[in-house]
């Protein structure tokens, strides 16, 4: 259930970006470009979640919340908690690509109680221009 609710929550939340290519109104899978401001992302409600926080990280360097430096281009960096049934408080991050995504999302994560976001492979995907 945890699972299906948070691709349920970042399809929603990439929907609400309002990704097009500049040149067309129908979006193909190359140069696609955010319209809306990640900012306004903040508060938004999911199904049994919501969007606590959304912030646009500018390109270059940037010290994630463990503390290691990645090099990066810029995105929008969302934090939303899930909450399926009244004993849940699921902590999940998207990464949102600002320039050239690539029209894929990839999901990263472990199971059970292990209640930890690895970074790394965030970075990593969001460097291929995707959203993760």
């Amino acid at each position: 259930m945890p699972k299906t609710l948070l691709i349920i929550a970042a399809s929603l939340l990439i929907q609400s970006c309002n990704y097009k290519n500049d040149n067309e109104k129908t979006v193909s899978t190359d140069n696609r470009q955010p319209t809306g401001k990640c900012e306004t992302l903040i508060g938004k409600k999911l199904p049994h979640g919501k969007v606590s926080q959304a912030i646009t990280i500018p390109s270059g360097q940037y010290q994630a919340p463990d503390g290691k430096i990645y090099t990066l281009p810029a995105f929008c960096r969302v934090h939303g908690i899930a909450q399926p049934s009244n004993d849940s408080n699921i902590h999940f991050e998207l990464w949102l690509p600002s320039e050239n995504w690539t029209g894929r999302y990839y999901q990263l994560g472990n199971g059970g109680f292990s209640g930890a976001i690895h970074y790394g492979p965030l970075a990593a995907s969001l460097k291929q221009g995707n959203a993760v």
